[in-house]
């Protein structure tokens, strides 16, 4: 059951992280600084630093655990 909580983790984080990228793409194409898009990209931007950081600390005790010799 625990795996299952992971996995929708992981996901919402890849899903947040796309949407991230596919704005970011965007911009660049974009005249004009402050457009609504550009603020969007931001908060999504602080949104996926917030879930990433979280999903690392939560799995710093595994990571650490499998780099033990």
């Amino acid at each position: 059951m625990e795996q299952a909580g992971k996995n929708k983790v992981t996901a919402v984080l890849s899903i947040v992280f796309l949407l991230l990228s596919v704005t970011g793409i965007v911009i660049l194409g974009v005249n004009g600084a402050n457009s609504p898009l550009e603020l969007w990209h931001y908060k999504i931007g602080i949104i996926t630093t917030a879930m990433a950081i979280g999903h690392i600390r939560k799995r710093l005790s595994a990571l650490r655990k499998s780099l033990k010799p």
